[in-house]
């Protein structure tokens, strides 16, 4: 009995002391996280991160729209670069009245917001804005789109064929092919819109998750190196450190996390 009651002793110092050491790691790796995530919020504030990423992001999704098949129907240059500039500017004129700055600073849901404004006004002037639908409705049916140019006929074609200048001659509203086109238009551009909005948003939140990580072990390497500078003497230590600092930089994040959670627990309780 006395045994017995001597190991479950040792037991629950075992468990104070491997959750005094558990609840302390915890601690620190939660202020790692907590200014890792401090710095990227710094850097977030003083550079437009979010413009230039979304600026990227933006002009990859609109080289990436144009159709091939429209750009062929359509005698188009073979590069799909000079359509989706133009289609860009039109876009950010269009949706925010030409403010580049002010559109891409905003939030993914915004952006995407204002973006489907703009295309409404593309879908309702088909001839005035003929660069920006094409890019926009890429992938959409074919006769579709040229049926929303007012080049579906084979008149037109001719035309085109023969290198004369010709004016797009829109359908007149109440023709039915005309209205079907452009709903089914309308909505293969907002699907891609949904598509883009997930994808940036995914994205975005990837590159946070990795900085702060990044951020944590640079902050780990760079507290060991200034208060325990002999740990970091040889060649074997320091490759010790930078595992210990790696491990720690994915565990900070989680870390800073669990203690908020459990914050707002000990909070209830009391």
């Amino acid at each position: 009995m006395d045994s017995l009651r001597d190991a479950g002793v040792q037991l629950g110092t075992a468990l104070t002391g491997f959750s005094d050491h558990f609840i302390g790691l915890s601690a620190a790796l939660a202020g790692v996280g907590i200014l890792s995530m401090a710095l990227l919020q710094l850097i977030k504030d003083l550079f437009p991160v979010r413009m230039w990423f979304q600026c990227m992001m933006l002009r990859r999704w609109l080289r990436g729209r144009v159709s091939k098949a429209v750009r062929h129907e359509l005698k188009l240059e073979p590069s799909e670069e000079p359509l989706a500039e133009m289609a860009e500017q039109m876009l950010i004129g269009l949706a925010m009245d030409g403010d580049r700055t002010a559109l891409l600073s905003l939030p993914i849901e915004k952006l995407a917001g204002q973006i489907n404004v703009g295309s409404q006004a593309v879908i309702e002037y088909p001839d005035r804005y003929r660069a920006c639908l094409i890019v926009l409705a890429g992938g959409a049916d074919t006769n579709d789109l040229l049926t929303l140019l007012g080049l579906s006929g084979s008149e037109d074609a001719s035309r085109r064929d023969d290198g004369v200048e010709e004016k797009a001659i829109r359908p007149s509203e109440v023709d039915q092919a005309y209205i079907d086109a452009k709903r089914r238009v309308a909505a293969h551009i907002q699907r891609s819109l949904d598509v883009f909005q997930i994808r940036v948003t995914l994205r975005w939140e990837w590159l946070m998750k990795s900085l702060s990580i990044a951020f944590s072990i640079l902050v780990i390497f760079l507290l060991v190196a200034t208060f325990l500078p002999t740990a970091i003497d040889n060649t074997s230590e320091k490759i010790t450190w930078i595992l210990i600092a790696t491990i720690g930089g994915f565990v900070a994040p989680v870390a800073r996390d669990l203690v908020a959670s459990l914050q707002k627990i000990r909070g209830r309780g009391t």
